[in-house]
């Protein structure tokens, strides 16, 4: 009968109340569903940002710290800056769901979709692909050019990398063969290979190269280019309420609008960020099947 009466069984025409004895029980679990409910439409009380770490843990800090005290405004909650110093710890700490917003490069982002659910939120207005980078008196001159040469990457599960693999693959250039691959923790530490000149050339992405010259008052020359796949992402996962999601969204899409936006922007050298599906990283999908020995 009790169960019937939770259930809201209805009995001659209205719902059976139940007995008095269970009453207070009953107000008592009511009112823990309320907070309950409440807290699932209000999510935790604070949240983390993890960011991988494409450039050293303080240029970081310095681009994103300021991304998480902007949507700690936005959501009147604690939002903690976080990364990793190499993909291979940020990667394991997207597979424990170490964060609720997260900053990914592509490949990530399909793994973690179809594994955790992280939900996409915006990417980078500009396509993604990666640049084979020399120094301006190199005698480089092509993809071909690097048979024999030390090519410097970030790691191998990088974005930029496994474009840099398969581009190298058509042009009819084992990378593991026809050249010695020289793998960094980041691109900065890639480019800077090449300046010190322990590397002939670097891949990278076209962000990087601007932001080092930038710093450091340096110039690079492209050799040579990859196709275009789309850009890192902004994700949150299943766990952050909808309307705390939406409210990001519309955050970042913004930042173009005010000047806190546009110094967020600047301070990283980006460009705007537009709305994220799903469906657009299909094409990504398709690299990970010409790679199936990386995840």
């Amino acid at each position: 009968m009790l169960l019937r009466c939770l259930r809201g069984t209805r009995r001659r025409g209205c719902l059976c109340a139940p007995p008095r004895w269970v009453r207070p029980w009953l107000a008592g679990l009511l009112a823990f569903g309320g907070v309950c409910s409440a807290w699932a439409d209000n999510g935790p009380a604070a949240y983390s940002l993890g960011v991988f770490p494409h450039l050293s843990t303080a240029r970081l800090e310095r681009v994103y710290a300021p991304v998480a005290a902007d949507f700690a405004a936005v959501l009147e909650k604690p939002v903690t800056f976080r990364t990793r110093t190499t993909f291979a710890e940020f990667a394991a700490d997207l597979d424990s769901e170490r964060y609720d917003f997260a900053l990914v490069q592509p490949f990530d982002y399909v793994r973690i979709n179809e594994q955790h659910g992280y939900l996409p939120l915006a990417r980078r207005g500009e396509p993604l692909f990666a640049v084979f980078m020399v120094l301006p008196d190199s005698h480089l001159h092509g993809l071909e050019d690097l048979r024999g040469r030390v090519l410097a990457m970030p790691p191998e599960t990088a974005a930029v990398s496994r474009l840099a693999q398969v581009a190298l693959l058509d042009a009819n250039l084992d990378p593991y063969r026809d050249l010695t691959l020289l793998h960094t923790r980041a691109h900065d530490a890639c480019l800077q290979q090449v300046l010190s000149r322990r590397a002939d050339a670097c891949v990278t992405a076209e962000n990087p190269v601007r932001f080092v010259e930038r710093r450091m008052r340096v110039r690079f020359r492209r050799l040579a280019r990859t196709p275009e796949i789309p850009h890192v992402l902004f994700v949150a996962h299943p766990r952050v309420p909808a309307s705390e999601r939406e409210r990001i969204r519309r955050r970042i899409l913004a930042w173009p609008n005010d000047p806190s936006g546009r110094a967020i922007l600047e301070g990283g050298v980006l460009r705007k960020f537009r709305p994220a599906s799903d469906a657009d990283y299909d094409t990504v999908r398709e690299y990970v099947k010409r790679q199936p020995g990386l995840h």
